[in-house]
């Protein structure tokens, strides 16, 4: 099994960007490149946990980046958990994953 985590919103650079939708996409992206560095797809994920701050990011903006991210017919099993806020005050969301 591959495991990994705290996947947030950061862009390239590390830097935070500013909205939900952002910040879900970027963490998706994040997720790729670290199934791509070890040697895994999008396809190999059995199962994501994603935490959201509550009243600040929500389904929606989680389903739009996912949408892009896995094809409709390939999704993994997801844990949505809503916190009151993660680990800097403006992180939105934050993605784990375990691949096979």
């Amino acid at each position: 099994l591959f495991f990994i985590s705290a996947q947030f919103g950061a862009d390239d650079f590390g830097v935070l960007l500013p909205t939900a939708e952002q910040q879900c996409i970027a963490a998706f992206k994040n997720l790729q490149r670290a199934l791509t560095d070890g040697g895994r797809t999008a396809l190999d994920v059995a199962k994501l946990t994603v935490y959201m701050v509550h009243g600040r990011c929500g389904i929606s903006q989680y389903r739009a980046a996912e949408g892009r991210f896995f094809p409709r017919d390939a999704l993994p099993a997801v844990t949505i958990i809503f916190v009151p806020s993660l680990a800097t005050e403006n992180i939105l969301v934050q993605i784990e994953a375990v691949a096979a």
